[in-house]
């Protein structure tokens, strides 16, 4: 086991990681100080995004794509935001990002209410959303557009909704993996599922 010591600094709050498996970096997103942390598999910090945008932004889940675009989902400010590696980057400034906010709040395509885990799947790059206030996920293409919405609820006598909080992908079933509720149970989910 090797633990890693994050900066010590007030108000931290780290709530979210992923690894980008081709460059084995970890990447942690921190609410409290409202930054974007990068390591090496050592544990040796090698950047810090906390711009201007970051900081208003109130990071709770984050995902990596193939190419290091960091993808953050903010429960707090109903959307999701993104940093796409620039084109022009070179070895002076290999952390050169171009930034995109995805969404808006609300309850329609395109649109958030305290989104909460997102995760990507690495065969197709589409990227599913924890829309939690809208009790269901939003399946995003790796161009932006909305492929379809999966929404959870238990159908007894009337549709009881299901809040989901955290996904994950199981690759080898084709389905999601989802935590629903406060953590009161594990919904499995085919990963085509439409309505």
């Amino acid at each position: 086991m090797k633990l890693i010591n994050l900066q010590v600094k007030d108000q931290t709050q780290p709530v979210d990681i992923r690894i980008h498996h081709e460059t084995n970096k970890i990447y942690s997103c921190d609410v409290g100080r409202s930054v974007v942390e990068i390591y090496d598999i050592n544990g040796t910090l090698l950047h810090v995004i906390d711009d201007s945008t970051m900081l208003k932004f109130q990071p709770t889940a984050i995902a990596i794509a193939f190419d290091e675009t960091i993808i953050i989902a903010s429960h707090f400010n109903h959307r999701l935001h993104m940093y796409s590696p620039n084109d022009s980057q070179n070895a002076s400034n290999s952390y050169s990002y171009k930034q995109f906010k995805l969404g808006t709040p609300g309850d329609q395509i395109h649109q958030f209410y305290h989104p909460a885990g997102i995760a990507i799947d690495h065969k197709d790059g589409f990227l599913y959303v924890c829309d939690r206030g809208n009790y269901r996920i939003q399946v995003i293409r790796p161009e932006g557009i909305c492929e379809r919405v999966i929404e959870l609820f238990i159908k007894d006598k009337k549709k009881i909704p299901l809040d989901v909080t955290r996904v994950a992908i199981q690759a080898n079933f084709d389905q999601l993996v989802c935590i629903v509720g406060n953590g009161d149970a594990l919904c499995f989910i085919p990963k085509l599922a439409n309505g």
